[in-house]
């Protein structure tokens, strides 16, 4: 009878979380949603990837989301956000932090670099070198671009420029 007990109540907690979840999720997706100015299929499509790279990496599909609407915040289209998340989750793996946390910093990076999504894969090449090989991790070097990215920028220093400076 205890056991039963104990089970059902397990049952129960572990089926709150999962609705907690979904809810969660579905918030996060509506947020995309309105962001981006999605159409019905393309918001199918963003969810859908959110799905799968929720399923086939370490991430979950809530942390994706959180991801997307960083993005869209950024001014990030939606086929823009579709293709940035691959190289947006592994940027945020090897620096070990929140994806929404990496996926803020490559925007801000962007914006002050006057880059665009086609540039993006470039932007997590040249961040992962740099924290990579340095004592400096990815918060620090995204900081770092908080005081020096829109200056470099101005005086024609290129990204590549800019994070080697930082990295010293």
């Amino acid at each position: 009878s205890k056991l039963i007990k104990m089970t059902l109540a397990a049952g129960a907690a572990v089926t709150a979380l999962i609705v907690k979840w979904g809810a969660g999720f579905e918030k996060s997706m509506s947020r995309v949603k309105a962001l981006t100015g999605a159409t019905d299929e393309e918001f199918k499509k963003l969810k859908a990837t959110a799905e799968e790279l929720g399923r086939s990496t370490e991430w979950t599909a809530g942390q994706v989301a959180e991801g997307m609407s960083n993005l869209a915040l950024a001014g990030f289209k939606v086929n823009d956000i579709i293709t940035a998340m691959g190289p947006s989750l592994s940027l945020a793996t090897a620096g070990q932090i929140d994806l929404a946390d990496a996926t803020g910093i490559v925007s801000k990076i962007m914006a002050s670099m006057g880059l665009d999504a086609t540039d993006l894969t470039r932007v997590v090449d040249v961040m992962t070198q740099g924290f990579t090989n340095t004592t400096t991790d990815l918060t620090e070097l995204g900081d770092g671009f908080k005081n020096a990215g829109a200056m470099g920028r101005t005086v024609g220093m290129s990204l590549e420029e800019i994070v080697s400076i930082l990295m010293v």
